[in-house]
């Protein structure tokens, strides 16, 4: 069962719509395994009100804590038909990014080129210090929501980010329409960029 994690302390960052669309994706080859997203923000479940507003059957989503996500994890792995956990952590969540991400396989960083997110993911990557003590073995990577106009701002956002020392993901999300718009709608194939993000994410936990 592999886990990942989307963390970024800034709300707004693309979490959960860069959760939903993996989870998708996820399902789409599993080969009949389940795939299963975390919804961790109590505040604002969005995660939770797209999958139900959507009628997204693919995939299930509950909702956890950082008090029972260690244990609804457990409980997921001893059913032993689960192929894929998604953590959608909330803004601010701090101890839920440590919590989770000390059960994760992959922790995934989404940051918006030239919005000021720079700063959140510096301010993130400490918190995966203890998870990354936890398993020596954790993977971290940023993905970016790239402007899709304007190519130098890009650029610099992304060498800013790799300068903080976190290694960025090939595939990027364009802001277009389709995306910006996408929260409580159903998703298809058209959503191509984020197949492209999940098979990179495959090959990085190979």
């Amino acid at each position: 069962m592999i886990v990942l994690t989307v963390a970024n302390l800034k709300g707004g960052a693309g979490k959960t719509s860069v959760s939903v669309m993996l989870a998708w994706w996820a399902a789409r080859t599993a080969q009949g395994q389940r795939v299963v997203l975390l919804d961790m923000d109590r505040t604002t479940p969005s995660a939770t009100h797209w999958h139900a507003a959507a009628e997204l059957s693919t995939f299930e989503t509950r909702q956890a804590t950082k008090d029972d996500v260690v244990a609804t994890l457990s409980q997921l792995r001893a059913a032993e038909d689960v192929a894929v956990v998604i953590i959608d952590t909330p803004a601010l969540g701090e101890m839920e990014i440590v919590t989770a991400g000390s059960e994760s396989d992959l922790i995934l960083i989404p940051f918006r080129s030239g919005s000021g997110d720079v700063g959140q993911v510096a301010q993130t990557l400490p918190l995966l210090a203890l998870p990354a003590r936890v398993n020596p073995n954790l993977s971290v990577l940023g993905v970016m929501i790239a402007t899709g106009d304007a190519p130098t701002v890009d650029r610099e956002t992304r060498d800013q980010v790799e300068q903080a020392e976190l290694s960025v993901a090939d595939s990027q999300i364009p802001n277009l329409r389709l995306y910006t718009t996408a929260k409580g709608n159903p998703i298809s194939s058209k959503n191509w960029h984020y197949e492209k993000l999940w098979k990179e994410i495959q090959e990085v936990l190979a």
